[in-house]
């Protein structure tokens, strides 16, 4: 290798660095405005609700299934009879 190639590929390699610094702060600064996850804060969700919501998509009738196992009875349907 020459030396203007190694000075071409030490700026070239610099750039990278400085790009993938610069992605980094933005994913930064997007977690601190709540709108990503990126590494901080660990998502709430899991691979079955996102499997869910999958499913809600290709199936819309499942999503009426999951919303009466959501449902919570009223007061008056839970007080005891008499």
């Amino acid at each position: 290798m020459e030396p203007p190639d190694v000075l071409l590929m030490g700026v070239i390699l610099g750039v990278l660095g400085l790009v993938g610094y610069g992605l980094h702060r933005v994913g930064l600064w997007l977690e601190a405005r709540g709108w990503i996850f990126y590494r901080k804060h660990q998502s709430s969700s899991t691979a079955a609700g996102s499997m869910l919501a999958l499913q809600q998509i290709v199936e819309p009738s499942v999503r009426h299934v999951i919303e009466m196992k959501e449902e919570h009875p009223s007061p008056e349907e839970q007080a005891p009879p008499g």
